[in-house]
């Protein structure tokens, strides 16, 4: 299984800045942001967020081009927030079947995401071995803690259970290594992210 976690990858005042900005939106099932709309918004510790959500990226970077022998920097394709609140969960997916705007973008190679709070109940993280149907041979229910880090290849499929109390927050982010329609980016920054 393509599947690394990292806990404790983000603390402190990194923690703080990204799950205070992330609970400035209204938690829809995702809020849609990257550098530029941070730039834009009106908000005090934006360069904070900036910075904070850099080294993740810079980071995954890093591991996946050493983990994959990748020769180029990524591509980061799309970054976003998301709040699940009681009842709501995610259905079995991976994550090359995403959509943006209703169109398939299927250049998603790689997700990484940061988990930001666990002041909620339920709403665990299910990654699935494609070569295992049972829970527990070779599938992982996780319930990370605030700070960790999971990333994976496109590949895996996942869910999130239903959240019973509370509001689950975590950011995804996309990668590519093969994408013809937007060039690489020298340096896989979120000042490089965008269309």
């Amino acid at each position: 299984m393509s599947i690394h976690v990292h806990e404790n990858f983000i603390e402190g005042q990194d923690l703080e800045n990204i799950l205070g900005f992330s609970k400035s939106f209204s938690p829809e099932d995702k809020f849609l942001w990257g550098y530029n709309d941070i730039v834009n918004l009106e908000y005090e510790n934006k360069n904070n967020i900036i910075g904070s959500l850099d080294k993740c990226v810079l980071f995954l970077n890093e591991e996946f081009l050493k983990k994959y022998k990748l020769k180029n920097d990524l591509k980061v394709i799309n970054i976003f927030g998301a709040g699940l609140r009681p009842g709501k969960k995610y259905t079995r997916h991976q994550d090359k079947e995403y959509t943006y705007e209703g169109k398939k973008d299927s250049d998603v190679v790689y997700t990484g995401l940061l988990y930001l709070n666990d002041d909620y109940v339920g709403g665990e993280l299910l990654l699935e071995d494609h070569s295992s149907d049972s829970v527990t041979d070779g599938h992982k229910l996780i319930k990370p803690k605030a700070g960790t880090l999971i990333y994976f290849t496109e590949d895996v499929y996942h869910s999130v259970m239903p959240v019973s109390e509370g509001i689950r927050y975590n950011i995804v982010m996309f990668f590519s290594d093969t994408d013809l329609r937007r060039p690489l980016a020298r340096k896989t920054t979120l000042e490089n992210f965008g269309y």
